[in-house]
């Protein structure tokens, strides 16, 4: 079980980046890289296998996976099974169950701030929240919204992925504008051993 305070000691700025701690998570984090095609989401799986399920509140959903929609600061719990629950919610649960607990009570109005950078500070994580919630009766309202914005790093902003040119840090030459820098082919005949051939 994950809760908010977890979160924040973990120091981690959206839910998904704490349930990428666990030994068998296996998200899809390049939907969240522009250089894959990423759209922004986040989901979440275990070891690799289709059958993870997400529930929200213990129900299921229609085809919820993205976890960076949900305000963080409206989060009560991450529940997570690690073992197979198929048992119970069926073969989609093969590998285990992510149910995400809301707030469900909550009275007045709270604010939660949150910064982080690199060392190089070039990469910095702004995130607001707000929810409010009120009770009348047996009726309780909360509503929660968050605004989160993560700077780009582009790969021209490190020096191991700046250069093509790694011979310098005991690599090959990939930045020819003429060759890559290294191709394999078979000399003497067909069936030859296949050799690496090296453009210095």
């Amino acid at each position: 079980v994950y809760s908010l305070q977890d979160m924040a000691r973990h120091g981690a700025a959206m839910p998904i980046e704490v349930l990428r701690t666990l030994p068998g998570f296996s998200g899809a984090v390049n939907t969240e890289q522009r250089t894959n095609g990423g759209t922004g989401s986040a989901s979440v799986n275990l070891r690799g296998l289709a059958g993870t399920l997400s529930l929200l509140d213990g129900h299921r959903t229609a085809g919820f996976d993205n976890y960076n929609v949900l305000p963080t600061i409206a989060i009560s719990r991450i529940e997570v099974v690690k073992d197979g629950a198929s048992s119970v919610y069926g073969s989609d649960a093969l590998a285990g169950v992510f149910n995400t607990v809301l707030v469900e009570h909550f009275t007045g109005t709270k604010v939660d701030s949150y910064y982080g950078n690199t060392t190089k500070n070039d990469s910095g994580v702004i995130r607001g929240a707000v929810m409010t919630g009120a009770k009348r009766g047996d009726t309780d309202i909360v509503v929660a919204g968050e605004y989160y914005h993560r700077n780009a790093m582009n790969a021209s902003d490190r020096d191991v992925s700046a250069n093509a040119d790694g011979r310098s840090r005991g690599g090959k030459n990939g930045g020819r504008p003429s060759f890559s820098g290294r191709t394999t082919a078979r000399v003497g005949s067909a069936t030859a051993t296949v050799q690496d051939l090296v453009l210095a």
